[in-house]
């Protein structure tokens, strides 16, 4: 779901914001040390952390984000396809109840239709159309 996508976007992008931190720390202790080698190595330990490498690990780490959000859409997308049918026979009963004057439950239905697919705009329209007519201008 996009909550999800969202959620492990965050995750992951807090981990890299506390793993650069700990870098960042451990390269301060590092440069502490008079010992030339270890100096350098915390001088390098630093600029990792400061993002000043261009090494691959970054595309690595883009690269696992992008596949899981298109994994995610891609799930979003099979769960839309497979609601798909449900929504046009909600629908179909809500555009006869509204032929036949059952008003309120054409509303009713095309609010669950609009449930399931909540970006369709032809369902919003629908529904607004039906509230107008109940005079119900503040429901859509």
């Amino acid at each position: 779901s996009a909550m999800a996508s969202a959620a492990a976007v965050h995750a992951f992008m807090s981990a890299r914001a506390e793993a650069k931190a700990e870098a960042k720390a451990a390269a301060l202790a590092s440069s502490a040390v008079d010992d030339g080698a270890s100096r350098r190595d915390g001088d390098q330990t630093l600029k990792l952390a400061e993002g000043e490498d261009n090494s691959d690990n970054d595309d690595d780490d883009e690269e696992a984000l992008l596949a899981a959000v298109h994994a995610a859409r891609m799930e979003r997308r099979a769960k839309e396809g497979a609601q798909s049918g449900q929504v046009e026979i909600i629908s179909r009963r809500a555009a006869v109840a509204d032929a036949n004057g059952r008003l309120m439950e054409a509303v009713q239905l095309y609010t669950e239709a609009i449930a399931l697919r909540p970006r369709d705009a032809n369902l919003l329209a629908a529904r607004a159309g039906v509230c107008s007519r109940l005079g119900l201008h503040q429901a859509t």
